[in-house]
């Protein structure tokens, strides 16, 4: 029923020669600014987060690496002795 009734306004529209235009949203300064910010915000967290777990592999790869050092010096010190 609300399908006819809005044919048949568009229908009396067009007849009258006018073209009907849908409404498009315009998006003011203040959205904008809102919707840029919200975007670089989310950005530096993420350069942040991959900067941490980068900075977190690195620490533990060094600590990995200097305990095995310190494991061959130990073995390497017994089987020296003996």
């Amino acid at each position: 029923l609300t399908e006819t009734a809005i044919n048949a306004c568009k229908d009396l529209v067009t007849s009258k020669g006018k073209v009907l235009k849908y409404p498009v949203e315009v998006y003011d300064k203040k959205s904008i600014l809102i919707l840029v910010s919200i975007i670089i915000i989310l950005a530096i967290a993420l350069i942040v987060s991959i900067f941490l777990m980068i900075k977190k592999r690195k620490k533990d790869r060094n600590k990995r690496h200097s305990n095995e050092k310190k494991l061959f010096a130990k073995l390497g010190s017994r089987y020296e002795n003996h």
